[in-house]
C-alpha cells in the first residue's frame, strides 16, 4: 500500500482527492489542511509521497518542502506539487526545488490515481 499525504488548505479539493485515491486499493491517503499539520504528521507517520498545494496561508508549499528537507524523518520523502500554477516557468521552479512532479489543479478525479501512480514511477528504486 502506498501511503500518501495530501496537504491543501482547500477543503473541497481535499475531499475530492480523498475520494479519488481511496477508490484505489493501492493508496492510503492522509489529509492535512496546513503546513503545520503536515509537519506534525511526518514526525509521527511514514509516507511514500507528499502532495503539496503551492499557495497556502502561513507557510506555502515551497516553504513546506524546504522544511521537510531539513527534518530527519522527512528528508527522503518524495514530494510533488498540486497546483493551478502550471506555466512552464512555474513548473520548472517547483522541479528545481526538488519536487518529483507537478499535478495540475483542478484534476480529474477519474484519472487522479493514475497521475499519482505516474509520479511514483519516477522515484528511483534504492539499490
Amino acid at each position: 500500500m502506498t501511503r500518501v499525504l495530501c496537504v491543501d488548505d482547500d477543503r473541497l479539493l481535499r475531499m475530492i482527492a480523498k475520494s479519488a485515491l481511496e477508490r484505489d486499493a493501492e493508496f492510503s491517503l492522509t489529509m492535512a489542511n496546513s503546513a503545520a499539520m503536515a509537519l506534525s504528521l511526518v514526525r509521527s507517520r511514514a509516507f511514500d509521497l507528499v502532495l503539496l498545494d503551492v499557495v497556502m496561508p502561513g507557510m506555502d508549499g515551497p516553504a513546506l518542502l524546504r522544511a521537510l528537507r531539513k527534518h530527519p524523518c522527512a528528508q527522503a520523502i518524495p514530494v510533488a506539487f498540486l497546483t493551478a500554477q502550471t506555466q512552464a516557468r512555474d513548473v520548472t521552479h517547483l522541479l528545481e526545488l526538488g519536487a518529483i512532479g507537478v499535478l495540475k489543479k483542478p484534476f480529474n478525479p477519474a484519472t487522479f490515481a493514475n497521475e499519482v501512480r505516474a509520479l511514483l514511477a519516477k522515484i528511483p528504486v534504492p539499490a
